[in-house]
Parts: C-alpha cells; sequence; structure tokens
C-alpha cells in the first residue's frame, strides 16, 4: 500500500489503509491544532487513511468515553457518595433513575467542555488566519515575489519567527520594507530574491533596523583622484 512510512515530523500522522467511519474518532484526533496539517500529509503522499495513534499529542488530549466506560463511573460515583447503607445491592436495574440522571448530568458536562473547546480553538485559529493574512498582505504590498495564498510552509515560518518572538511585528514588516528597498535599488548590490518562507527563515535577521542592512549591503564607490595626470592619456605615434 501507498505512504506506509511515518512521518518524522512534529504531528507524525501514520499511513493506513482506509478506516471504517466508525473507527475515524477512535484512531484521529481532529480536535488537534495540528490535524490540518497531518491531513497535507495524508494527501500529499496519496495515503488510503491516517491516523494518529502515535503521535504523543493524541495520547495526552482528553478523549471521548464510550457509554459503558461512563455507565462504570457513574455506578463507582453512587457507590461512593448515593449509596451509603451497607449490604446493598448494586446494579442498574434497582438504581436505574440515580444512573439515568447521572448520566444526564456527565453528558451535560462533558458536551459543555466540548463546546468551549470548539470556541477556544476556533477563535485562536480565526485569531492565526488573521496573523497569516497581515504577513500575505504587509510583504504583497512591495516590490518582491508575489503570492496568491498562504502555504503550510509559510505558516510554519510565521509560527517560528512568532514563537521566537526575536522581534514585533512592526520591526518584522519593517524588515520586508528594508529588503524590498534594497532588492530594487540601485546602489545596494543585493539582489537575491527571496520567497517569504526563506526570507522568514533565513534573511530575517539580515534586514531588521539593527542589522543595519543599508550601510552592509551598499556598493563601494571608488573614489575620484584630483590629480590632473591620472586621468591623462598619451595617444599613438
Amino acid at each position: 500500500m501507498k505512504g506506509s512510512v511515518i512521518m518524522k515530523i512534529k504531528n507524525n500522522p501514520t499511513g493506513c489503509q482506509q478506516l471504517e467511519l466508525a473507527n475515524v474518532s477512535m484512531h484521529r484526533h481532529m480536535d488537534c491544532s495540528d490535524y490540518d496539517d497531518c491531513l497535507d500529509v495524508a494527501v500529499e503522499h496519496d495515503w488510503q487513511s491516517f491516523n494518529c495513534l502515535g503521535c504523543s499529542q493524541f495520547e495526552s488530549e482528553v478523549f471521548v468515553r464510550s457509554h459503558d466506560e461512563i455507565i462504570e463511573e457513574v455506578m463507582d460515583f453512587l457507590k461512593e457518595h448515593e449509596l451509603p447503607q451497607k449490604n446493598t445491592v448494586y446494579d442498574v436495574a434497582n438504581c436505574a433513575t440515580l444512573v439515568k440522571e447521572s448520566i444526564k448530568r456527565l453528558y451535560r458536562a462533558t458536551n459543555a467542555s466540548k463546546k468551549e473547546h470548539a470556541i477556544k480553538k476556533n477563535t485562536s485559529r480565526a485569531d492565526k488566519d488573521q496573523v497569516y493574512n497581515r504577513f500575505l498582505e504587509e510583504w504583497n504590498q512591495r516590490s518582491m515575489i508575489q503570492h496568491k495564498k498562504i502555504t503550510t510552509r509559510m505558516k510554519k515560518a510565521i509560527d517560528k519567527v512568532l514563537k521566537n518572538a526575536d522581534y514585533p511585528l512592526d520591526e518584522v514588516f519593517k524588515a520586508f520594507d528594508n529588503y524590498s528597498k534594497i532588492l530594487t535599488g540601485s546602489d545596494y548590490f543585493w539582489s537575491y530574491k527571496w520567497t517569504m518562507e526563506d526570507f522568514l527563515n533565513r534573511g530575517l535577521h539580515k534586514f531588521v533596523d539593527e542589522a543595519q542592512p543599508f550601510d552592509n549591503n551598499k556598493k563601494e564607490v571608488k573614489p575620484v583622484s584630483n590629480n590632473p595626470y591620472m586621468n591623462f592619456s598619451c595617444g599613438g605615434a
């Protein structure tokens, strides 16, 4: 089968045979913030499907409990808190009402937690999308290689800049401006054109103001001598 190799990347998706619909939630962590990147990897390698079982993020996240697991948890709770009498025969039949109400409470709590998580996730993703779009707009405003959309690799380069926090956004965008002026200016020798991804990964530190990019990339001007004999030439006989 195609794509059976485990990718040695942060997300570590694992290629596998097509999953049954009922098994998808057991094999994938679809609420993970990196899920889209894993999906891109699966598409790129033509995998029939993939799972998250080998990823530490999947193992560390809260998982959805089965109905039987919830029943067992409720019964343990009721034994401890709601059935203090000794020698009580405890089963679902003679405590059906209590179990039913407890299950409802657990489901309500679980759903509320999932909704809260979804809201936070969507808000976080929307905020990130705004930042990504801001980078794209700022870059395309200058005379450099133009990009039609943000790619996954661009997002990773932007995330790296944001995570390192070496420069605030205004300094990053000022570096865009410095790079554009030097790239198009006749007084500077720099002529190599980077994509935004390459610039963020390799050139950002060269073009921030503190690196003095205009001085470091200025062409050398040969001095003109005032000695009249320096400009004198003898003609042939």
